[in-house]
């Protein structure tokens, strides 16, 4: 590490607009919608610290999760603070619980016990000095957390309430929900704080402060561009059907842009919620099949040849979901679907045009005759070259840690997997655990790949017709999407414990792949940036939230040298997806702008 890098602050020392929003909330009582990534837990802890210092306090902490509490905890007692927050959970008993209050401190109190103790007047009401609402998007007028806020405010007048919050989206749903929230928090104030707002804006754009950035767009294969816009047909198709059946959707909401992104399952389910006894059964398979065909459209880029082909394999072979199909299936974007999976595995002369009857369908689910090509996805070249040049530069003394993230814990384990074997390795015994295996093809030698003389070797686990062929399209996708789980009694690499919170590749440089989504504790990516400190970041998937991570850690530490690689499909769904989001978020701030300009809050809101 580099001596200008020793001397850090403290994780709990604040930047120049974080100390702004901190002045801002401690003045006066109000709701705080910071962008998302920006660090909202590190002004949240900055409130834990300056309570926790005083005993004489009384604050009680709402709507924070187990992996909150103990993330806060480390973080405080990391910093030297004393006495640290406690917890009052339902293990505790009544009498201890009312014993933990009268002594003070800040607490985290879970809601249901905290609505008891409220109602049984185990809680010194009038002592209490303050509320803190973490996630306080989710509070609403039928939640627990409302009902506390309401018996606090009845007997407490005089008591503050901070609110927090990084999901400036969810106030984008509903009449007025941004009004109703700061009804219900019982604060007159709102404080937005978006990416684009000036002091932020000034701050990170620093020259000091900047990442460097180098963004790759990678080109996708001609078979992934034919996927994409097949699987992109079939979307649409179903988005237009349900769209018919449904007069009641929202026309500018529910769209292939929409769906594509990440916010679809809030939308439709805000839209479709209250009506969904009174849906049809076709309309509810067409939200199901959406929900996992979107699925299917983000592994195109995630996953690799193989692993997609088997997931499209098993859509086709599948007997009982021909019979509750709602259409997408027998369409001509389908057919291409089929047949451009089949060629990112086997050779395209192979690759025929499927039929209709299910002896085709088997042949190209099994690949019969066909030449054995697998596909390496093109994000694997990128990453080798850039590591090759991040080594390049590490020889001409910039050495340091490499950090590389991905998806989800699967991709990750991959990733390490191809670094260290290759890719003919890794997609070779891919094949031979799935394809070969499943549908009694010649296995391919890992020295050369050349399909051996051997046979498929025989699954430790036997898997009947039956169970390969029946079950819903949720079924299947869970079944199906990880085909590694299958086959062997020997235990490979590649079956991945969702416990694992990174892998550690080589020693020089230190390379660190981490999941971006999908760790047992969303605190671990974070953990580790910060403990490792790399001086390479070579952002695999896209995540906004992790970017703006990153433009906090490095504007906390500015002497220090931080080199991001952003690694994108030229023109894809993926990259899509990411600009919806940043449009998404700006829209929903700018709504938040106006709304605040015309808000109406009653002056005797504490008798609301």
């Amino acid at each position: 590490m580099d001596e200008s890098c020793t001397n850090i602050a403290s994780s709990l020392s604040m930047l120049e607009y974080e100390r702004e929003i901190f002045l801002q909330a401690l003045q006066d009582d109000g709701l705080i919608v910071l962008a998302r990534g920006l660090g909202l837990e590190r002004i949240f802890m900055n409130f834990l610290q300056l309570y926790c210092t005083d005993p004489g306090n009384l604050i009680l902490v709402l709507n924070t999760t187990n992996q909150d509490e103990e993330y806060f905890r480390e973080r405080l007692e990391a910093d030297g603070v004393k006495p640290l927050p406690r917890s009052i959970t339902s293990g505790i008993s009544s009498d201890e619980r009312q014993k933990s209050y009268l002594e003070g401190g800040v607490l985290f109190v879970t809601s249901r016990i905290l609505v008891v103790d409220l109602l049984m007047e185990k809680v010194p009401v009038d002592l209490v000095t303050g509320l803190l609402v973490y996630r306080a998007h989710k509070v609403v007028e039928t939640c627990q957390e409302a009902f506390i806020l309401r018996l606090f405010r009845e007997k407490n007048k005089t008591g503050f309430i901070k609110a927090f919050t990084d999901s400036a989206e969810s106030f984008t749903h509903g009449f007025c929900k941004a009004e109703r929230v700061i009804k219900t928090l019982f604060v007159r104030n709102l404080y937005l704080w978006p990416r684009f707002q000036a002091t932020i804006l000034a701050f990170l754009e620093q020259e000091k402060r900047k990442i460097n950035v180098v963004e790759l767009h990678v080109p996708m294969t001609t078979e992934m561009q034919g996927i994409q816009t097949a699987m992109l047909d079939i979307i649409a198709a179903c988005v237009r059907e349900l769209r018919s059946m449904n007069a009641q959707l929202d026309v500018d909401e529910v769209t292939l842009e929409t769906v594509i992104s990440n916010s679809f399952d809030s939308i439709i389910r805000y839209q479709l919620e209250p009506v969904w006894h009174q849906l049809s059964e076709k309309s509810k398979l067409l939200v199901s099949d959406l929900k996992h065909l979107r699925k299917i459209l983000r592994s195109v880029t995630c996953h690799d040849g193989v692993t997609f082909l088997n997931t499209v394999n098993a859509l086709r072979t599948n007997e009982r979901l021909f019979g509750q199909n709602v259409g997408w299936l027998f369409l001509d974007s389908a057919d291409s679907l089929f047949v451009y999976s089949n060629r990112r595995v086997h050779s395209a002369a192979a690759a025929k045009k499927p039929k209709r009857s299910k002896k085709a369908d088997e042949n190209v689910a099994g690949g019969t005759n066909d030449r054995v090509e697998l596909e390496e996805p093109p994000k694997w070249k990128a990453l080798s070259d850039v590591l090759v040049e991040i080594e390049a530069q590490s020889g001409a003394g910039l050495a340091g840690q490499v950090l590389v993230c991905a998806d989800d814990d699967r991709t990750c384990e991959q990733l390490r997997e191809y670094l260290e074997d290759g890719a003919r390795a890794v997609l070779t015994r891919l094949y031979n655990r799935t394809i070969a295996t499943r549908h009694g093809k010649p296995l391919i030698s890992l020295a050369d790949g050349r399909k051996t003389m051997d046979g498929p070797r025989k699954s430790a686990k036997t898997h009947t017709g039956e169970s390969s062929t029946t079950g819903t399209l949720t079924q299947i996708f869970k079944d199906k999407a990880n085909p590694d789980d299958e086959g062997n009694d020997e235990k490979d690499k590649s079956n991945v414990d969702g416990s694992f919170c990174y892998y550690k590749v080589f020693s020089k440089p230190l390379i660190i792949i981490h999941p971006l989504h999908g760790a047992s504790n969303p605190y671990s990516l974070m953990r580790v940036l910060y403990e490792v400190e790399p001086k390479y970041v070579i952002l695999y998937d896209s995540d906004i939230m992790f970017i703006r991570q990153l433009e906090v850690f490095k504007a906390t530490r500015p002497q220090c040298h931080l080199q991001l690689y952003f690694l994108l499909y030229a023109d894809s769904t993926d990259e899509q997806c990411y600009l919806t989001t940043l449009r998404k978020e700006k829209e929903a701030f700018e709504m938040l702008i106006r709304n605040k300009a015309t808000m109406v809050i009653p002056s005797n809101l504490d008798d609301w």
